[in-house]
């Protein structure tokens, strides 16, 4: 019975430290595993961008080359559009929500310099159709769009280069131009002007998105690496922790001691009935009493 009870207490005690051990294994190996996924992404965010810009870069000078040859860039555009999708698909999958509104604002920026290249292409055209087209329009506003989208979600370099941007005479022939051509009037610059404002817009708004996929991108990098290195301080500490925890167990049951077999006690009866039993008398006193006896 005290064995059974032994027994019981040392699993009571090994049971739940060694349930601790196993559960502090699963909780630095779910925080490795978090840390690389954040690493990874960090390393597929550098490859995909750089893969989307130079497509999109290689898109955007054949549309160039059609549009003023007369042709339609609607077969560009749309290759452009399914680049930048996959890229706010990747955004959109990113480990936490801090990285995916970098990479996602990163792909508005995109979104917007690629819209104004379509619109200056169009203009650039010299066609009236072309400048009075509906597609002209929407793209103006899309364009416009995604880049006041993109405006209040910058790093502080990045609301400065936009503050600039904004700020700037070319912004401001630029729009001014825009407006003509949609309302149908006569652009309100000489076509030089406008086409120098157009460039350096154009420059400003790619500097703009390069800026931003860096920052986002070295953030996903820095984020990987804190990641990695807190989760594998963390579970080193929870590995150290449960393993003392183990050796105390171990320890504190190797001080619950079994029963100690000790032969049956004398009852106190049979004691006493030994204690009065009268010891047999010495022979050589009884020999001694005979011869005695035959003298007389």
């Amino acid at each position: 019975m005290r064995y059974a009870e032994t027994l019981r207490s040392r699993v009571t005690v090994l049971v739940p430290t060694v349930a601790l051990v196993l559960v502090a294994i699963v909780v630095a190996g779910l925080l490795v595993r978090q840390a690389a996924q954040v690493r990874n992404f960090a390393e597929q965010g550098v490859l995909a961008a750089s893969e989307a810009s130079r497509f999109i870069t290689a898109q955007q000078d054949s549309r160039t080359v059609a549009v003023r040859a007369g042709r339609s860039g609607a077969e560009f555009n749309q290759a452009i559009d399914g680049a930048i999708g996959k890229l706010e698909g990747f955004a959109r999958d990113a480990p936490n929500a801090r990285l995916a509104v970098e990479q996602v604002t990163a792909v508005q920026l995109l979104r917007a310099t690629d819209g104004m290249f379509r619109t200056d292409v169009l203009a650039a055209a010299g066609s009236v159709p072309a400048r009075e087209s509906r597609e002209y329009a929407s793209q103006i506003g899309i364009y416009h769009a995604n880049l006041d989208a993109a405006g209040g979600k910058l790093s502080a370099y990045g609301t400065e280069l936009y503050t600039e941007l904004i700020s700037s005479e070319s912004w401001s022939r630029v729009t001014a131009v825009e407006y003509a051509l949609v309302t149908g009037g006569t652009p309100p610059i000489a076509d030089a002007d406008w086409r120098a404002a157009a460039r350096d817009v154009g420059d400003r708004l790619s500097a703009l998105y390069t800026q931003q996929s860096t920052y986002a991108t070295q953030l996903a990098v820095d984020s990987g690496r804190r990641t990695l290195t807190g989760a594998l301080a963390a579970g080193a500490a929870i590995l150290i922790l449960a393993t003392l925890a183990f050796c105390l167990a171990t320890r504190l049951t190797g001080r619950i001691r079994g029963p100690v077999l000790r032969p049956p006690a004398t009852p106190l009866s049979l004691r006493a009935a030994r204690s009065s039993t009268v010891a047999p008398p010495d022979t050589r006193t009884v020999q001694a009493v005979l011869e005695g006896l035959r003298h007389r």
